[in-house]
């Protein structure tokens, strides 16, 4: 029976020899991800935006960026300014304003007359569509969007 034992011992040695080279290869890729910070510089942006002059005061400026995936968004203050507080990563962004949203309660009728934003077009609202770019760059960045009344 000894030879036997020794059989089952020597199946298993193998299986859990796999199971620990596993363990230390996994442990190496997360001591490896923990290292040093790869955590990409943000830049401090800041702006407004106006429709025909005059601030828009409600609604979100987004950024995104085709090439990393990489977005960031703010809202509007009173004055039609906007600030990201984290700050963005230096590169072209592709910017669209959006309103407020108008999201209703589950199981809450919808309201009869819903707000409209006539100070931000449609176009405006999609970043494929608005025609706004954004370069940010290291350092202080502020970009001014001029917003103009859809052409008919």
């Amino acid at each position: 029976m000894h030879r036997s034992s020794s059989r089952t011992l020597i199946r298993h040695l193998p299986g859990q020899s796999v199971m620990r080279s596993a363990l230390a290869a996994l442990s190496l890729v997360l001591l490896a991800g923990c290292g040093g910070s790869s955590e990409v510089a943000k830049q401090p942006v800041t702006g407004r935006v106006t429709f025909d002059g005059e601030a828009v005061t409600e609604g979100t400026v987004n950024f995104f960026s085709p090439e990393t995936g990489a977005g960031a968004s703010a809202p509007l203050d009173s004055t039609g300014s906007f600030k990201m507080e984290e700050g963005i990563p230096a590169g072209t962004y592709k910017v669209s304003i959006q309103p407020p949203s108008q999201e209703v309660a589950a199981g809450a009728p919808e309201p009869e007359n819903p707000k409209e934003y006539p100070n931000i077009p449609e176009k405006y609202r999609s970043d494929t569509t608005s025609g706004l770019t954004a370069n940010v760059t290291d350092g202080e960045n502020s970009f001014d969007f001029p917003l103009a009344p859809d052409q008919p």
